[in-house]
């Protein structure tokens, strides 16, 4: 399965459970985009390394990237990954809708 699949798949998960009341959830964007009309601007979106979702469960940001069966978590990202537990954030890399649903069962409470 693509990653992009895997990730549309999470993400329509993470929804209902927001629906729900149960969490809140974000789709970090990493980069630069040019936005605007005829004027464009270049803004600088999440730094190099951030991971695709951020969950908020029970006052918790829990932080995931999302990979396919073989994708590889990039040397940014191992760092950026490392700071943020650093700092208190649960970070996992995940491969499958199913594993997200474990690992916030996990961390109920």
């Amino acid at each position: 399965m693509k990653e992009a699949d895997i990730e549309r798949a999470i993400s329509d998960y993470l929804q209902i459970q927001q629906n729900m009341g149960k969490l809140v959830w974000f789709r970090m964007n990493s980069g630069k985009a040019w936005v605007g009309g005829e004027k464009k601007y270049l803004i600088q979106l999440c730094q190099e390394g951030t991971p695709d979702i951020l969950v908020i469960q029970y006052g918790r940001p829990i932080f995931f990237e999302v990979k396919s069966d073989t994708g590889k978590v990039s040397t940014a990202q191992e760092i950026l990954m490392e700071l943020l537990e650093n700092q208190g954030a649960l970070c996992y890399v995940v491969r499958s809708v199913d594993e997200v649903i474990a690992l916030l069962e996990i961390n109920i409470g």
